[in-house]
Protein backbone atom coordinates (compact mmCIF):
# COMPACT_ATOMS: atom_id res chain seq x y z
CA UNK A 1 0.00 0.00 0.00
CA UNK A 2 1.51 3.45 -1.25
CA UNK A 3 2.59 5.89 1.15
CA UNK A 4 2.19 9.72 1.93
CA UNK A 5 4.64 12.37 2.36
CA UNK A 6 3.13 12.29 6.38
CA UNK A 7 4.61 8.69 6.43
CA UNK A 8 8.08 9.77 4.49
CA UNK A 9 8.45 12.65 6.95
CA UNK A 10 7.27 9.93 10.31
CA UNK A 11 9.51 7.53 8.51
CA UNK A 12 12.71 10.12 8.64
CA UNK A 13 11.89 11.13 12.01
CA UNK A 14 12.01 7.85 13.38
CA UNK A 15 15.29 7.23 11.12
CA UNK A 16 17.51 9.75 12.41
CA UNK A 17 16.42 8.95 16.11
CA UNK A 18 18.28 5.70 15.60
CA UNK A 19 20.89 7.09 13.41
CA UNK A 20 21.46 9.17 16.84
CA UNK A 21 21.92 6.08 19.01
CA UNK A 22 24.23 4.48 16.52
CA UNK A 23 26.27 7.31 16.15
CA UNK A 24 27.26 7.42 20.26
CA UNK A 25 27.78 3.42 19.39
CA UNK A 26 29.70 3.70 16.25
CA UNK A 27 31.92 7.10 16.55
CA UNK A 28 34.13 8.12 13.71
CA UNK A 29 31.95 6.90 11.01
CA UNK A 30 30.01 9.98 10.32
CA UNK A 31 26.79 8.45 8.97
CA UNK A 32 23.94 10.57 7.03
CA UNK A 33 20.68 9.45 5.85
CA UNK A 34 19.82 9.43 2.31
CA UNK A 35 16.18 8.45 0.88
CA UNK A 36 17.27 5.88 -1.63
CA UNK A 37 15.27 4.17 -4.82
CA UNK A 38 16.79 0.94 -6.37
CA UNK A 39 18.24 3.83 -8.89
CA UNK A 40 19.19 6.74 -6.86
CA UNK A 41 19.47 8.51 -3.98
CA UNK A 42 18.46 11.99 -2.51
CA UNK A 43 19.11 13.89 0.93
CA UNK A 44 16.48 13.21 3.80
CA UNK A 45 16.11 17.47 3.66
CA UNK A 46 15.22 17.64 0.52
CA UNK A 47 11.34 19.08 -0.14
CA UNK A 48 9.05 16.80 -1.66
CA UNK A 49 9.01 18.93 -4.92
CA UNK A 50 12.56 18.13 -4.96
CA UNK A 51 12.24 14.74 -4.52
CA UNK A 52 9.71 14.50 -7.19
CA UNK A 53 11.99 16.00 -9.46
CA UNK A 54 15.18 14.10 -8.62
CA UNK A 55 13.71 11.12 -7.45
CA UNK A 56 10.71 10.32 -9.75
CA UNK A 57 10.86 6.78 -9.08
CA UNK A 58 9.94 6.64 -5.43
CA UNK A 59 6.65 8.01 -6.41
CA UNK A 60 3.87 5.82 -7.33
CA UNK A 61 2.89 6.88 -11.04
CA UNK A 62 -0.28 8.13 -11.05
CA UNK A 63 -2.67 11.06 -11.52
CA UNK A 64 -1.06 13.14 -8.63
CA UNK A 65 2.28 12.77 -9.89
CA UNK A 66 2.01 13.18 -13.48
CA UNK A 67 0.15 16.59 -12.34
CA UNK A 68 2.86 17.53 -9.91
CA UNK A 69 5.65 16.72 -12.53
CA UNK A 70 3.39 19.39 -14.68
CA UNK A 71 3.39 22.11 -11.98
CA UNK A 72 6.79 21.44 -11.41
CA UNK A 73 7.89 22.00 -15.15
CA UNK A 74 5.32 24.87 -15.32
CA UNK A 75 7.45 26.53 -12.27
CA UNK A 76 10.73 26.29 -14.33
CA UNK A 77 9.31 27.70 -17.33
CA UNK A 78 7.91 30.72 -15.74
CA UNK A 79 10.91 31.56 -13.25
CA UNK A 80 13.37 30.99 -16.37
CA UNK A 81 11.27 33.65 -18.34
CA UNK A 82 11.79 36.46 -14.63
CA UNK A 83 15.28 35.43 -14.52
CA UNK A 84 15.64 36.19 -18.39
CA UNK A 85 13.67 39.28 -17.27
CA UNK A 86 10.43 39.47 -18.94
CA UNK A 87 9.57 42.67 -20.68
CA UNK A 88 7.57 44.85 -19.05
CA UNK A 89 6.64 45.14 -15.54
CA UNK A 90 3.07 44.04 -16.46
CA UNK A 91 4.59 40.63 -17.91
CA UNK A 92 6.94 40.21 -14.73
CA UNK A 93 4.01 40.93 -12.33
CA UNK A 94 1.98 38.80 -14.68
CA UNK A 95 4.55 35.73 -13.98
CA UNK A 96 5.10 36.20 -10.47
CA UNK A 97 1.01 35.73 -10.32
CA UNK A 98 1.43 32.63 -11.87
CA UNK A 99 4.13 31.52 -9.75
CA UNK A 100 2.08 32.23 -6.82
CA UNK A 101 -0.83 30.29 -8.81
CA UNK A 102 1.25 27.24 -8.85
CA UNK A 103 2.60 27.26 -5.44
CA UNK A 104 -1.50 27.30 -4.50
CA UNK A 105 -1.80 24.33 -6.70
CA UNK A 106 1.55 22.11 -5.18
CA UNK A 107 0.45 23.28 -1.95
CA UNK A 108 -2.45 21.41 -2.36
CA UNK A 109 -1.74 18.47 -4.48
CA UNK A 110 1.46 17.47 -2.15
CA UNK A 111 -1.13 15.75 -0.11
CA UNK A 112 -2.01 13.43 -2.32
CA UNK A 113 1.54 12.37 -3.69
CA UNK A 114 2.09 8.54 -2.94
CA UNK A 115 5.00 6.94 -2.40
CA UNK A 116 6.34 3.72 -2.90
CA UNK A 117 6.11 1.68 0.35
CA UNK A 118 9.60 -0.06 -0.17
CA UNK A 119 11.21 3.13 -0.39
CA UNK A 120 14.02 2.71 1.76
CA UNK A 121 15.74 5.45 4.58
CA UNK A 122 19.75 4.16 4.05
CA UNK A 123 22.91 4.83 5.63
CA UNK A 124 25.75 6.79 3.87
CA UNK A 125 29.04 7.71 5.14
CA UNK A 126 31.86 10.58 5.33
CA UNK A 127 34.58 7.91 6.29
CA UNK A 128 34.71 4.09 5.41
CA UNK A 129 35.71 2.80 8.73
CA UNK A 130 34.96 -0.90 7.10
CA UNK A 131 34.74 -2.78 10.96
CA UNK A 132 32.59 -0.40 12.12
CA UNK A 133 30.16 -0.95 9.18
CA UNK A 134 30.64 -4.31 9.38
CA UNK A 135 29.58 -4.67 12.97
CA UNK A 136 26.78 -1.57 11.94
CA UNK A 137 25.06 -4.52 10.05
CA UNK A 138 24.28 -6.78 13.09
CA UNK A 139 23.15 -3.60 15.11
CA UNK A 140 19.24 -3.88 16.21
CA UNK A 141 18.31 -0.54 15.34
CA UNK A 142 19.14 -1.24 11.18
CA UNK A 143 16.81 -3.70 9.25
CA UNK A 144 18.86 -6.38 9.08
CA UNK A 145 16.44 -8.56 6.44
CA UNK A 146 16.92 -5.13 3.90
CA UNK A 147 20.86 -4.97 4.76
CA UNK A 148 23.17 -7.33 3.25
CA UNK A 149 24.93 -9.44 5.56
CA UNK A 150 28.14 -9.66 4.20
CA UNK A 151 31.44 -8.24 4.07
CA UNK A 152 31.14 -7.05 0.53
CA UNK A 153 28.55 -5.13 1.20
CA UNK A 154 28.41 -1.48 2.92
CA UNK A 155 24.67 -1.15 2.45
CA UNK A 156 23.15 -0.18 5.92
CA UNK A 157 19.29 -0.20 5.25
CA UNK A 158 17.49 1.98 7.86
CA UNK A 159 14.01 0.26 7.02
CA UNK A 160 10.93 1.36 4.64
CA UNK A 161 9.20 4.31 4.83
CA UNK A 162 6.17 1.64 5.34
CA UNK A 163 8.17 0.24 8.18
CA UNK A 164 9.90 3.15 9.93
CA UNK A 165 6.31 5.67 9.01
CA UNK A 166 4.49 3.62 10.94
CA UNK A 167 2.70 1.67 7.75
CA UNK A 168 3.43 -1.66 8.50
Amino acid sequence: MPCDVVALRNAISEASKRLRALRGTYPGLDPYLVIATRTSQQGVDETPSSLLRNLRDAFVDDAARREGLSILAKTKEIEARLEQGARGADRAEAGRLELASLVAAWTALEPSLRLHEDLRLELRFGRLLYPLIWKLQQDPLVDRELTPQTEASIRIVMGTIAALGGHV
